[in-house]
Formats: structure tokens, sequence, C-alpha cells
């Protein structure tokens, strides 16, 4: 299994108290997806779980639309490599890809796409429902899995509900690639989505939005705040926005109507 964090020894001041200390800090590390042998992107991110984050950036930025579409996929961890063979012509404008690195943090580097082209339509039209109650206890079960949060500070977590069951868990230093990762797992392993919760440590950007709605995944939690971009765009693809979601406390923006 590829080690997620490196201890560094560093100076630790307490007040007027000076102290040598080894502290655990999360791993990054960069990942360039080639699709049909032509460089796309960089991305800077967690060494864990990569192939599942190239398969969901792909997903997520409308160049793949379903497994079916992918015939070979080959990580070199080492060199930081993927390589993604479509059964479909790719092409993108050379001179706008070269050199692009998406970031980790919370602006985003880059989007390719008018995303809303690719969106489902009409409007999400899932009938799942929930249990305020279960919201919560499946936030309190995503905090607990975040182990390495608790040893960092220094990463986002994502993952994917059913009913009161946290079936899918992932962790990346970006909140984008944390959900990625969810995405990805879910094609390649063809897990059905529109009977499932998306939950999240991280702010609900609209491009987090787009990709869960993209997913067709109708609930959306967080323990932290959305912003107003999300919140329109949530109402208008007919997905559940959660935020501050914390103990028996959350506030549901839109499309309340699927909280009990």
């Amino acid at each position: 299994m590829t080690e997620l964090t490196e201890t560094f020894e560093i100076l630790g001041i307490r007040g007027g108290e000076r102290l040598s200390k080894n502290d655990v800090v999360i791993k990054e590390s960069s990942l360039t997806i080639f699709v049909n042998d032509k460089e796309l992107v960089t991305l800077l991110c967690s060494p864990d779980r990569q192939k599942a984050l190239a398969v969901g950036f792909l997903f997520s930025e409308g160049f793949l639309q379903s497994r079916e579409e992918i015939e070979s996929l080959i990580l070199n961890q080492s060199k930081g490599i993927v390589w993604v063979r479509l059964a479909k012509d790719f092409q993108i404008d050379e001179n706008f890809i070269k050199g692009r690195t998406v970031t980790s943090g919370c602006a985003r580097g880059i989007m390719f796409n008018r995303q809303r082209d690719f969106l489902p339509n009409p409007a999400m039209r899932s009938d799942l429902r929930i249990d305020a109650e279960a919201i919560s206890r499946l936030m309190t079960s995503l905090q607990v899995a975040s182990s390495l949060f608790e040893s960092t500070g220094g990463i986002h977590s994502c993952a994917l509900g059913q009913g009161e069951e946290i079936i899918l868990f992932r962790e990346d230093i970006g909140r984008h690639n944390a959900v990625d990762k969810i995405i990805g797992e879910c094609l390649l392993n063809q897990i059905t989505t529109a009977d499932k919760i998306v939950l999240t440590s991280g702010r609900m950007s609209s491009e987090i939005v787009l990709k869960v709605a993209r997913a067709g995944m109708p609930i959306l939690v967080s323990r932290t705040a959305p912003t107003s971009a999300a919140i329109k765009l949530a109402d208008e693809f007919g997905l559940t926005m959660v935020g501050f979601a914390r103990g028996k406390r959350m506030n549901v923006y839109t499309h309340d109507w699927r909280i009990n």
C-alpha cells in the first residue's frame, strides 16, 4: 500500500517554549493523465486510488460518458502517469491543453468544458428520501473514518452513503479529487448512483455540485458551507443540498422534500 504521509522533524513553539518534535504530514504527488496518447492535464493529488481519480475526472469534465468507452487503463505510479485508452476518437486543442495543471487547492486551475452540456436532462428525478437522523449518523461515520485528517489535518474526505451505511470512502488533499475518486469508483465498479448520498468534508462550490449532478447522485451533504452559485445550480438540477451537517444540526438549502 502506498504511504500517504511523511514525517518531518520540526520546531514547535507553544507559548514561550521551543521544542523539536516529529510532525506527520500528508503526501502530495502529481498525476499526469494521457488520453489516447495525448497529454491532457496534470492533477496535484494524494498518491492513492489514482486510476479512480483519473476516470472520475474524465467523467466529470465530460471527456468520458460511460465505463464501456474505456479500452484500457494503465497507471505508472512511480512516474505519476496514467494512460487511458478510449474507444472513441479524442480531440482537444493542443495549444489550450499544453502545460495545464489543476491545483489541489480551493480554486481550480481550469475547467475544460461547459459542464452543463453533460448534465442529465431533464433535472434529476430520483425519489430518494432520507431521515435527518440518518444523515447525522452518516456524517459521524465519515468523521470517524477520517483517520488521516486526525493525524495530519491536511486531507479532505468523501463518501458514498446508502441508507445508513457508508459503502465507499476516499480521501485526497483536494476536495474535488476526493469527489472524483468516488465517481471513478462508481464507474469502474458499475455502482448505481440514483439511490446514493454523497458526503463530503469540503465546501460545496459550483464545481462540486456539477460533478455530483453529472454522476446522478441526488443528495449532497457537507459539514461545511455552500457557495451562492452552488445553491442556485443545485436548485436548478434537482439536487438536494445539505450544509453544516454537524451533530444533530444541518441546513437544507435545496429540494428539502427529500429530507424527512
